[in-house]
């Protein structure tokens, strides 16, 4: 074929022949067909076959154009003439597009239904406009997008990210899809594909579309060759599933108690973080074309993990006993693995609640493994150690207040005790109202700033006089739940401020602990006073803007400041070291509390610092007045720019500017000295010109250093390449690089100021590449692997080491062989040294596999199976190792059975052995075998069932029940009501006499090697003496029958045909039946 003909040729499925003819269609070929290039400008169908009966349909080159943003798009058709069930479809499509994410596909199968959505804008609704980039299929290649049920994603956000691909390729999901819609549909007729734009402003073609479709007659069933299996799992475990299936590309349908997960296509199913919600049976429908089959059913139980949450004493003293720790009651068969750390498990270690003792001080550490169902938790728990206690118990105490409540002016006033608040509480001026009232109004009883507190400790008092620690919890501490409150202040308008309680961590309780004094002892358990050392610290904030603690007053205009460590003052009097630093000093000029003078250009200066304008002489609060740095103000200090800075001595240098530097002038340079006596102090002055060398050439990473000369002059200025600048004589340049070589220029001035200079040329050679080549992995103890490094070049020596294996070749060059070792890892170095004598070292480690290792042993869970056995078994191998397991019949690498450990599968019709393998990327290892035997023998069956006589049997008479079976060797066992009976394990089975008892079901169960089989039901109804109507009931309805039987037996025969005249008649069983029955018959009606 030429021109496009060879185009649409090439991108044929392999085995496949075409041809491109308008309407013509190719039934079968044997090569392919030429045809003129010419007849391919118009619009034409192909149609083709390979060997497998898979079809491919294709309209070549339409070249319809796709109308811009119109939603209905524009159709183009193949019609398929022949009639066969579709087993798999797949979708070829060359559809170049300015903006993929525009384009929106549909298939629409013959009769117009179904229609299935191929491609949806691609990155919408992820993003606005979708994908921007073009084309799908190769435009320049013809290379197709292939839409496929079976492949692993959809082309679509957020499984690819935008601006997704141009000129995509590959196999793709529809999105939605599916296109297993139409399988077993007809494929005769017309097929339509709808393609639309959806935005404005991009264009496109239809250039080709072909369906692919596989006769569902040629598809073979998949075959499950292991099946998903049972599993028990913890709460939170990850559980996964899978199935092997043999067949082309099958799909997977993971299901959970038979309805669909909508998981991925794919062999394996990963549950994370499994609940309690994935319990249940799971199962996979493996597909293959328009044939699926169904794995076994795999159990899913999730156990919870046990509660191992650890109660005990919140504190205990030091040396105690008789403390108790537990554990919720995991249920029966629970483990408990108690540990401690500073005590002493005294009982009901490996229960859920034992008894422990208490080390002296530190803490008691203990910890519990509860393991249930196969699931476990572990917890911990620290117990703090008061070595001085002595338990108190529980009670509550009330600190009160004499007035019931608080006025905030000075917390030294305050009611409460003045060390009650911790440090760092929020000095306030003003009064605080709660409820409309200020605080500090008197009550009789508790009042809004009364704290409680609970004691909870155990039950032992210390000794009079003596105190001892007790954990206590603050149950109310009612100013902080006076939320909000009122705030007045310079008698501005009222605000609303909540208040908040900090309590600092206190050890060994938190929040706090109270000492317990004991005052006396007695019967009753004595009396003791509480002294709470908890400092709660409170802290003040504004309920409306401006938010936070900061309360802003009225400032004056900002003035001349000067600062240090953040304080700002008003002037800056000698000796204060505000522009340059000075050692520390025995007085806090600065108010900030510290002697200290800091650096200026520290990140002591932050924006928005409030800091403390004062007279350094005169630290008192008085002349203090706030201010806020700003944040040009803060800058500027942090590199040593103080605002607003004053000359001390005028403008020192001149420069038009009073500033710092006014205070910090240099020496003046002198002039330079005749040293030559021409009457000019100039260049020619000084001891000699400048001299420059180096002590390169150098290697990359050599130390490299600059030589300057001559000695002892006023200044040296080195310039070289990358702008390198130095002032000293002889500078090292450092580990050497590339970049440093060339021209480097020293300046040398002497002390009159007089300038000569010299240059120097640096040379860095390169080092050489020691970067190793060689296989990332090979496997265990083979031989034949190469490692290599680039060629360093004529007169260059490579030195090569090996370890964990052997070099077998190369030493010397830039390429070795060698032979790896039984690993874990073979390291292989090399040193490279060029002819510059410049060297270079490299090390590369290659990963070695293990060869797979033979299983010890092979075992099947049932063996003497019989031929008609339809169950499975279950094949087991121990021991070896390698990536896969895989299991054969006819010999070792035979016929393959499945791969797993264990293996079900279906029973053998015949004697079987089978062969079990380990193999990995490393090959694979020999085989063990099992056989198992089946025996030429079948399950019993059931020739003639056993029966009931057609008149039940008389009382006291007899029955015989007889089964007659085949099958071999064979067992019986005679049953009543479902329940053997014991020695009846006959054929026949005769019951001699009948008594009323015997009235029951019969049945036989027959045995042998194969299997059991139980006989029909026989239902033995017993012919009762005295029961003359037959109604298996004896009463007074019998009399008159009885009288008839005497009387006229005939007739009684005549009107009681279902009854035994002599069986329920001849009641003394003399044979007859006469007046001698009257006595007995009367007593047998009449009753015990």
């Amino acid at each position: 074929m030429s021109g496009l003909n060879r185009k649409a040729q090439r991108h044929l499925p392999e085995g496949f022949c075409s041809v491109c003819a308008s309407c013509n269609l190719l039934r079968a070929c044997a090569r392919p067909v030429a045809i003129a290039a010419s007849t391919l400008e118009e619009e034409h169908v192909l149609q083709a076959f390979n060997s497998q009966s898979v079809v491919l349909h294709s309209r070549c080159r339409p070249g319809t154009a796709i109308p811009d943003n119109t939603p209905t798009g524009v159709s183009t058709t193949i019609t398929v003439p022949d009639s066969y069930a579709i087993g798999d479809l797949n979708v070829e499509l060359n559809v170049n597009h300015t903006w993929q994410g525009d384009v929106k596909m549909t298939l629409t199968g013959p009769g117009g239904s179904p229609t299935i959505i191929l491609v949806d804008r691609p990155g919408v609704p992820q993003t606005t406009t979708g994908f921007s980039n073009d084309n799908y299929g190769n435009a320049t290649t013809m290379v197709p997008f292939v839409l496929d049920d079976g492949a692993a994603t959809t082309y679509d956000a957020p499984q690819v990210a935008s601006p997704g691909t141009a000129n995509v390729t590959g196999s793709w999901r529809p999105d939605p899809g599916p296109l297993s819609a139409f399988n077993g549909m007809n494929a005769n007729g017309t097929w339509t594909l709808t393609v639309s734009d959806h935005a404005g402003g991009d264009t496109g073609t239809i250039v080709r579309w072909a369906l692919v479709a596989t006769n569902a007659a040629n598809l073979a069933c998949p075959t499950i060759l292991q099946h998903p299996q049972t599993q028990d799992a913890c709460d939170g475990d990850t559980v996964v599933f899978s199935v092997a299936a043999g067949g082309a590309s099958p799909s997977y349908d993971w299901r959970k108690g038979g309805i669909s997960l909508g998981a991925p296509n794919l062999p394996t199913l990963t549950l994370t973080g499994v609940t309690a919600a994935d319990n249940g049976s799971y199962d996979c429908v493996v597909t293959y074309g328009n044939c699926s089959r169904t794995s076994n059913a795999a159990t899913l139980t999730v156990n919870p993990n046990p509660d191992c949450t650890i109660t005990a004493p919140a504190m205990v003293c030091g040396d105690s006993s008789g403390y108790s720790a537990s554990v919720p009651d995991a249920g029966g068969g629970a483990t408990y693995a108690w540990t401690i750390s500073n005590g002493t498990i005294t009982a009901g270690d490996g229960t859920p609640s034992i008894t422990f003792s208490s080390g002296s001080s530190g803490t008691v550490d203990l910890g519990v493994t509860v393991t249930a169902l196969g699931c476990s938790s572990l917890c911990t728990l620290m117990i703090p150690i008061d070595p001085d206690c002595i338990d108190i118990p529980p009670g509550d105490d009330i600190f009160t207040t004499p007035c019931g409540g608080a006025s905030f002016e000075d917390f030294s006033n305050t009611p409460i005790p003045a060390d009650f608040f911790g440090p760092g509480s929020d000095p306030f001026d003003g009064i605080v109202v709660f409820g409309g009232v200020p605080l500090n109004t008197s009550g009789p009883s508790i009042g809004p700033t009364d704290t409680i507190v609970r004691r909870t400790g155990l039950a032992h008092l210390p000794m009079p006089g003596s105190s001892a620690n007790v954990p206590i919890e603050i149950v109310a501490l009612n100013l902080v739940s006076c939320q909000p409150i009122t705030v007045t202040y310079n008698s501005g308008p009222p605000e609303l401020w909540d208040v908040r309680v900090c309590l600092p961590p206190m050890v060994p309780q938190t929040p706090g602990h109270m000492t317990v004094n004991r005052d006396l002892c007695l019967p009753s358990g004595g009396t003791f006073t509480s002294i709470l050392p908890v400092q709660p610290r409170l802290t003040f904030t504004r309920v409306n803007p401006p938010a936070g603690p900061t309360i802003i007053f009225d400032l004056p205009q900002p003035l001349p400041f000067q600062t240090v460590n953040g304080h700002w003052l008003k002037d800056d009097p000698p000796g204060y070291g505000l522009i340059r630093p000075t050692p520390a000093t025995s007085v806090d000029n600065d108010c900030d509390g510290s002697p200290t003078l800091p650096l200026l250009g520290s990140g002591n200066f932050a924006p928005g610092m409030r800091a403390g304008r004062c007279d350094p002489l005169d630290c008192m609060e008085t002349p203090r007045i706030l201010k806020r740095m700003t944040h040009e103000d803060a800058l500027l200090a942090q590199h040593g720019i103080l605002p607003t800075q004053t000359c001390l001595a005028g403008d020192a240098d001149m420069d038009g500017i009073c500033d710092d530097a006014d205070n910090c002038l240099g020496v003046a340079n002198p002039t330079q000295a005749d040293s030559d006596d021409d009457g000019r102090g100039d260049a020619c002055d000084g001891p000699g010109p400048a001299t420059a060398a180096n002590d390169g050439p150098a290697c990359e990473g050599d130390v490299l250093n600059l030589i300057g000369g001559p000695d002892m002059q006023a200044g040296y200025s080195w310039t070289g390449p990358n702008g390198f600048m130095s002032n000293l004589q002889s500078p090292s340049l450092g580990a050497a690089t590339l970049a440093m070589a060339g021209l480097y220029t020293l300046t040398v001035t002497d002390a009159d100021g007089c300038v000569t200079s010299a240059d120097t040329t640096v040379v860095v050679n390169a080092n050489p590449e020691c970067t190793i080549t060689a296989d990332a992995a090979v496997c265990a103890d083979t031989s034949g692997h190469s490692a290599c490094v680039a060629d360093a070049g004529m007169g260059a020596t490579y030195a090569w080491m090996v370890t964990g294996g052997t070099l077998d070749s190369g030493q010397g060059t830039n390429c070795i062989s060698y032979t790896a070792g039984g690993g874990p890892t073979v390291t292989i170095d090399v040193t490279v040294t060029d002819a510059n004598g410049c060297t270079c070292t490299g090390q590369y480690v290659v990963t070695v596999l293990p060869q797979p290792v033979a299983p010890d042993s092979a075992s099947s869970d049932r063996d003497d199976l019989c031929m008609d056995d339809d169950g499975q078994i279950e094949l087991t191998a121990v021991g070896g190792s390698g990536t896969t397991i895989e299991w054969f019949t006819d010999s070792c690498g035979g016929t393959l059975v499945g791969a797993g450990n264990p293996l079900i599968i279906d029973s053998p019709t015949l004697t079987t052995t089978y062969y079990v393998r380990w193999t990995n990327s490393c090959g694979s290892s020999s085989c063990v075998s099992v056989t198992v035997t089946v025996l030429n023998k079948v399950q019993p069956t059931i020739d003639t069932q056993p029966s009931a006589p057609p008149i039940p049997p008389c009382e006291d008479g007899s029955v015989t029940m007889t089964v007659v079976a085949s099958g071999g060797s064979l067992s019986y066992q005679w049953r009543k009501n479902g329940m053997d009976i014991s020695g009846a394990t006959s054929s026949s089975y005769t019951i001699d006499p009948v008594l009323p008892g015997d009235a029951g079901t019969y049945t036989v169960v027959v045995s042998n090697v194969c299997g059991s089989i139980e006989s029909d039901p026989v239902v033995i109804a017993v012919g009762l003496k005295c029961d003359s109507n037959c109604d298996g009931f004896i009463n007074i309805l019998d009399i008159n029958p009885f009288i008839q039987a005497i009387a006229d037996p005939a007739q009684y025969i005549i009107d009681h045909p279902g009854c035994d005249l002599i069986c329920h008649n001849d009641i003394n069983r003399d044979g007859n039946v006469d007046i001698l029955d009257i006595n007995p018959f009367v007593a047998c009606v009449a009753g015990p």
